[in-house]
């Protein structure tokens, strides 16, 4: 699996992962999982971020279960995600 499949995820659904290519398009990817249809995918600004493509709530908790929760820093969390 390499970076062009993580693209083909975020242009699926531009307006809605806009911001996760805005920052992959200015920070370098550093590590990331593919589930599927869903991703979770590693970079560096400022602080390590996790940045989701998520298609559901199965994928989700698969991606889940392969992180350390305790140091994670996630960014773009959509609604149905925090429920």
């Amino acid at each position: 699996m390499n970076n062009s499949f993580l693209y083909h995820l975020i242009i699926k659904d531009p307006e809605k992962y806009i911001a996760i290519y805005g920052f992959f398009s200015n920070y370098p990817i550093d590590d990331f999982i593919i589930i599927n249809d869903s991703a979770l995918i590693e970079g560096r600004s400022d602080r390590k971020w996790k940045h989701l493509i998520v298609s559901n709530n199965d994928e989700l908790n698969r991606l889940l279960e392969r992180v350390d929760l305790r140091n994670a820093n996630f960014y773009g969390v959509e609604n149905w995600v925090k429920e």
